[in-house]
């Protein structure tokens, strides 16, 4: 069985493009606060965490955003501790044959990920979005639709970009750098 955790913007575009693949959604485990808060137009079931029980060949795929990386990672790894943890890769999304997705990562439709790039565990990438060959993004790292990264760049855990914004070829962001949308990143001279 297929499950996603945690319901917003990115579990729905998982659900639609699993659906339209023929690969039906069990449910969507959501933290028990938010089982009567959520808006939900699919009949599908919502499932509080407390109660769930997965077996060992059911599969998660973690769809907590990027407001709360620390969150994200902290689930996903409590997921890949059930042994259940799934990375989701869109069927729209380039990966080249050299590039590798750390376990619990996310890349949602048009993401390009070219030659030798290495992905951490738990990242979002969100559609549309690019890291160019030979970078290396660390665990818990997002980015926002049309976000760049250029070649040889080393991105540490929990940064985020966010819309429309670049980072300059062979560029090192410690961990936690937030870039805005629509900025640039360069290393200062």
């Amino acid at each position: 069985m297929i499950y996603l955790y945690g319901w917003n913007s990115v579990s729905e575009f998982i659900m639609d493009e699993l659906e339209n693949i023929g690969s039906p959604i069990e449910g969507v485990v959501v933290d028990d606060p938010y089982t009567n808060d959520i808006f939900f137009p699919h009949q599908i079931n919502i499932i509080p965490a407390s109660i769930v029980h997965f077996k060992p060949d059911d599969s998660v795929i973690n769809c907590i955003g990027y407001k709360h990386l620390d969150l994200r990672v902290r689930i996903g790894q409590r997921l890949g501790d059930l042994g259940v943890l799934r990375n989701f890769i869109s069927i729209k999304a380039q990966v080249h044959r050299t590039a590798s997705v750390g376990t619990g990562s996310v890349l949602l439709g048009d993401v390009v990920l070219e030659r030798n790039c290495d992905i951490g565990n738990h990242c979002l990438l969100w559609g549309g979005s690019r890291v160019c060959h030979d970078s290396v993004l660390g665990n818990g790292v997002f980015l926002a639709a049309g976000s760049i990264i250029g070649g040889a760049c080393t991105v540490g855990s929990y940064c985020s970009l966010g819309f429309n914004s670049s980072v300059r070829e062979k560029s090192t962001l410690t961990d936690g750098i937030k870039v805005g949308a629509n900025r640039f990143w360069k290393p200062s001279q």
